[in-house]
Order: C-alpha cells, then sequence, then structure tokens
C-alpha cells in the first residue's frame, strides 16, 4: 500500500497519486499502473462533476418553487 502525502497547501492535488512533479514512467508495468491511477482520477471527477450538476438543478428548482410560491 502507498504511503499517504501529507496535505501540501500550495500543491492541491498533492493528495492525488500523483503530483505535478511527476516522473514519466520507464517501464511497462509502471505505465499500467499510472492508467489505473489515472482512470480511478477520471472516475472521482466524473462522480464530482455529476453530483454538481445535480445539486445546481436541484438548487434551481427550489428557487423556482420558492418563486412559485412566493406569488400567491
Amino acid at each position: 500500500m502507498p504511503e499517504k502525502k501529507p496535505n501540501n497547501p500550495f500543491d492541491p492535488w498533492s493528495f492525488l497519486p500523483f503530483s505535478s512533479n511527476t516522473i514519466f514512467p520507464e517501464s511497462d508495468n509502471d505505465v499500467e499502473k499510472k492508467i489505473k491511477e489515472l482512470k480511478i482520477i477520471e472516475t472521482w471527477l466524473n462522480f464530482n462533476l455529476e453530483f454538481t450538476r445535480s445539486v445546481i438543478k436541484n438548487n434551481g428548482d427550489q428557487g423556482r418553487s420558492i418563486e412559485h410560491t412566493q406569488r400567491f
């Protein structure tokens, strides 16, 4: 299991399995490992994007409902 990196406030992505100073992998095994890590990150980002979209949509719906209720 990889050791947990401390959060760095100057690098907001430091908690991810890679950071901005990642060196390109040299072996095929390293490449496969990086591909798996990137797929996990992609899944996480897609989940957060969909969640954010649904929150924004629900907030918009609630705002319209409140407006409609206040008219009466």
